[in-house]
């Protein structure tokens, strides 16, 4: 994977979604994620299976998600100043797609073509939206705003794919938020018990111990 990535971008083609695949996948690839289903778990699995050897991968995948989009938003402020949210920079990446497809035989798409010709006044509005939800990423930290920023950068890939066919399918299969939700809670509940300490699970299968039996006599 960072072969074909890195394959990609060295013809120029510099996208910020393929750097955050590959830094997720490397952070996982890093971290114990395969001691849940692991047949033979080690016995100091089942002691740390609570501890934050456990947590920081996806944490720090999370906060690679969140620093990924700022980024971002600081690279248009940065090459295009504030005439980015103007909408004029938007037009023309539209454009610009639009005309590279027509020159390749492909057919540009029809909602590119409606916007620039009919509904101009939206790309102000949506260059201004993009910014705020690239540099607004670390809303995505709090719970309660978390799912909101989510819908609206969804919203964002969604539009670009319509308007320009190009398709990031990372975030718009929404895996590329999968750390910023507590998915392990939706973990079967047959995993769930064998998270458990071992020593609960022989309590519950034995039983409390009885001294008669177990216990030699004075």
């Amino acid at each position: 994977l960072l072969v074909v990535l890195t394959y990609r971008s060295s013809w120029g083609r510099l996208l910020y979604f393929d750097n955050l695949l590959m830094l997720h996948v490397l952070i996982v690839a890093c971290s114990p994620a395969a001691d849940d289903l692991a047949l033979a778990p080690g016995p100091s699995a089942h002691r740390a299976r609570y501890g934050a050897r456990y947590g920081w991968p996806v944490r720090l995948c999370a906060l690679v998600t969140v620093v990924t989009y700022v980024l971002a938003g600081v690279a248009k402020l940065r090459i295009g100043g504030l005439a980015w949210l103007d909408g004029d920079t938007l037009a023309n990446h539209i454009a610009y797609s639009a005309a590279r497809l027509e020159v390749l035989g492909a057919d540009p798409s029809p909602v590119a073509r409606f916007v620039l010709d009919r509904a101009a006044w939206l790309l102000a509005p949506a260059a201004v939206a993009t910014v705020a939800l690239e540099l607004g990423a670390p809303l995505a930290l709090w719970p309660r705003l978390r799912t909101a920023w989510v819908v609206g950068t969804w919203g964002l890939h969604a539009a670009i794919a319509a308007t320009m066919f190009v398709v990031f399918p990372y975030p718009l299969t929404l895996a590329a938020f999968a750390p910023l939700y507590p998915l392990e809670r939706l973990t079967p509940g047959r995993l769930r018990r064998e998270r458990r300490p071992a020593t609960i699970r022989r309590k519950r299968v034995l039983g409390p111990c009885r001294p008669g039996r177990h216990q030699h006599d004075d």
